[in-house]
């Protein structure tokens, strides 16, 4: 069972409530258990069954964070790039932590659709803690980048990643990110 559900949420444009949060998926290894969904509250106050954001993934999912821009919310999460084995011997933990990495997608309020998820980081960092903030004509994804529990300090500590509004999504620090 999940100890923090760690719960986003906004308010969509025609008065509905968007949250994502982490649940125990279904047929998942204990260290792989969490698992993100998103759900709808409609105006009459009724959420709807929750939605799994990245059905192909099997791994690890942990801090969401959402931003609302117009009918588009942005969704970005840490997930594992690997099965996590929930081993506690040292240098196992810390193999573990770097396979974390970023991914994002969109959600679409006018058709209440999610677009195809992509991959923003994936290094051999572990990259947690995400958040995102609209600036300007585009969006930055901040992350914490980590090695072995020591942050990374010859760069900024969190990663800023670009999306552009009005152009297909693109521009990162690690690499091209485009959009549906």
């Amino acid at each position: 069972t999940l100890e923090y559900i760690r719960p986003a949420m906004t308010t969509l444009p025609d008065g509905r409530v968007f949250m994502v949060y982490l649940q125990n998926g279904k047929g998942r290894s204990n260290a792989n258990e969490s698992q993100l969904v998103y759900s709808i509250r409609s105006t009459n106050g009724a959420w709807s069954k929750p939605v799994v954001v990245d059905p192909d993934n099997q791994t690890a999912e942990t801090s969401p964070s959402i931003l609302c821009v117009g009918n588009k919310v942005y969704i970005a999460w840490s997930y594992a790039n690997k099965a996590l084995t929930g081993s506690n011997e040292v240098e196992a933990v810390k193999d573990e932590l770097q396979s974390m990495d970023i991914k994002l997608c969109v959600f679409d309020a006018e058709n209440d659709s999610l677009s195809q998820v992509k991959i923003v980081c994936s290094d051999q960092f572990m990259d947690n803690y995400v958040r995102m903030n609209e600036e300007g004509e585009s969006i930055a994804i901040y992350y914490l980048k980590e090695d072995g529990g020591k942050v990374l300090f010859d760069r900024d500590i969190f990663v800023r990643a670009k999306i552009f509004f009005n152009t297909p999504l693109i521009g990162t620090v690690m690499k091209g990110i485009e959009l549906e």
